[in-house]
C-alpha cells in the first residue's frame, strides 16, 4: 500500500511525500453506529505536495483504502 501511495504521488508530480502512523485509539461512546468502532484508530496518514485535478480527486474518492 505504501508503494502505491508513493507511486500516486509521483504520478501526480509531487516532490514531497510523508507518512505518519497514528496509533491513537478514539472513544466509541458517541458514534452513530457500532460498526464505526473499528475506524477509531490506529490510522495511516499520507501527504504529498501535488495538487489533484478535479478528475483525479473524484477517482481517489471513489476508491476505498480499507484494511481491517
Amino acid at each position: 500500500m505504501l508503494l502505491e501511495l508513493v507511486q500516486n504521488a509521483d504520478d501526480a508530480g509531487a516532490t514531497k511525500a510523508a507518512f505518519l502512523l497514528d496509533m491513537r485509539q478514539h472513544g466509541t461512546a458517541s458514534l452513530l453506529g457500532p460498526g464505526m468502532a473499528a475506524w477509531q484508530g490506529p490510522a495511516l496518514l499520507a501527504y504529498n505536495n501535488a495538487i489533484f485535478s478535479p478528475g483525479a480527486l473524484m477517482l481517489q474518492l471513489s476508491c476505498c483504502w480499507v484494511i481491517v
